[in-house]
Formats: structure tokens, sequence, C-alpha cells
């Protein structure tokens, strides 16, 4: 929840049933930092069939693999593109609506379907036809 943004009661609405606007954050940046196997590890760890997973020996190997891979391209693509400074600036723009119905801004064509006139199908929506109610 972005502060001075979000509606302070939007968090709790947006674990009621009631439908309402999440904004998503950016994918850019959202990785799985840490594999934790201790659930595995318990289960079949000592069965005598398999051994358990532990990723200890090998930290130091992850950690450079996650530097030169991972976090570098990152980096290096949130700096062209700024795809979270972005991601923040719309959040302002978003509605935090809640019901049943949809804004009318979110069930409009997206502006390149100027170029599909002739189609008629839903597929060119801004917002998949699973969450149109109308």
């Amino acid at each position: 929840v972005m502060r001075n943004v979000t509606p302070p009661d939007h968090l709790e609405k947006s674990m009621s049933k009631e439908r309402c606007d999440v904004p998503l954050a950016p994918g850019l940046g959202l990785v799985l930092d840490e594999v934790r196997m201790t659930r595995y590890n318990n289960k079949f760890g000592s069965d005598g069939l398999h051994t358990a997973l532990e990723w200890e020996p090998y930290e130091d190997m992850v950690q450079e693999f996650k530097m030169k891979h991972i976090l570098s391209v990152i980096h290096r693509k949130e700096k062209a593109e700024s795809t979270m400074f972005i991601g923040c600036k719309t959040l302002k723009k978003h509605t935090f609506y809640t019901g049943d119905v949809l804004p009318d801004i979110l069930c409009q064509q997206s502006p390149n379907d100027e170029e599909k006139k002739d189609d008629v199908s839903s597929e060119n929506s801004v917002v998949p036809d699973i969450f149109k109610t109308r």
C-alpha cells in the first residue's frame, strides 16, 4: 500500500469477498530470493531413499549467480525503462473501486484498437472478459 495514495481502508477491503481494484506491482524485481526445503527435508530427507536438500554449501555460488544474472539485469532494465517509477505514477490514476461492476474507464478499448476497427471481439479490451460483469 503506497502511503497517501491508497485509501486507508482499501487494504482491508482487498482481503474481503467484495470485488475491488487492487493495482499490481510491476513484475520487474519480483524475485524468489530464498529457497527453503524444510518441509521436503522433514518428509523425505531422512527416509533412506532421498537426501536432504541444503543450500548453505552453495551460498557463495548462489549469491554470485544472483548478482550476475538476476539483480544486474533488473537494475539495467529499471534504469532504462523506469518500470517502478511509472508504476508508482499510475497509482494515482486508480479509482480503488469496490463492487461488482467495473468503472467504465476499465471497460474501454485500448488506443491501438483503432487499427482493428472491423474486429469487434472483446479480445482487444483492456480488461479480460472474466473480469467484466456487464
